[in-house]
């Protein structure tokens, strides 16, 4: 954001409507257009995907803010396991440690949206078939790091809306960081800070 702006509520409102529509119903309609990458094999499965594409929809419309409703891991596995476009030969693993297990989900809401958009990015754009998510907590500062064994970044990267918006948009205007990488091996890296410190209800919570 540029210095001396400031967004209105609305205006919060209506880039966040737009992060979610993207993010949800957007890519699990593109996923089912694709035939699920030779997953989908029957109309039950067609009509299980609808209904969670239309009550993602629903959700938005009634519910603009979201609610997770768990403590933190068991919603960064839900956030995992809702991403679309993983094929048979995917391997997603997650690893989250025992300092985040006390963080309630909906205190860092930013944090595990972006984590989603950074997974899908990585199922869809990387051209590998392995990703690893890992949260880890340092004093009061949750981290996530996104790798995979994919191409990597090309050179003259220019991130599109996903990345720019709903990755680095949502964590700096939550107050954290986020940086886009390539892995010094094959694949690129996501890498997300956000800190508790500025959430005093959440740090005595988490102690």
């Amino acid at each position: 954001m540029i210095a001396g702006l400031h967004r209105s509520p609305e205006m919060d409102r209506l880039t966040e409507l737009h992060r979610r529509l993207h993010d949800g119903v957007l890519q699990l309609l593109e996923f089912m257009s694709t035939g699920g990458l030779g997953t989908i094999d029957a109309a039950t499965e067609y009509r299980r995907l609808a209904s969670s594409a239309a009550a993602d929809l629903r959700a938005v419309i009634e519910q603009p803010a979201g609610s997770f409703d768990a403590a933190f891991p068991v919603a960064l596995q839900r956030v995992v396991d809702r991403v679309p476009h993983k094929g048979p030969d995917m391997e997603l693993r997650l690893e989250v440690c025992a300092g985040c297990t006390s963080v309630d989900a909906d205190e860092v809401q930013p944090l595990l949206l972006a984590t989603g958009e950074a997974v899908l990015n990585a199922v869809r754009h990387s051209g590998g078939n392995r990703i690893f998510v890992s949260c880890t907590r340092a004093d009061e500062t949750l981290n996530v790091d996104v790798l995979d064994n994919g191409v990597g970044l090309p050179e003259g990267y220019r991130p599109g809306f996903g990345v720019s918006s709903s990755i680095v948009g949502r964590i700096t205007e939550a107050g954290g960081c986020a940086r886009i990488s390539n892995r010094r091996v094959r694949g690129a890296h996501v890498h997300l800070e956000l800190p508790l410190a500025a959430r005093p209800e959440l740090q005595r919570r988490s102690s």
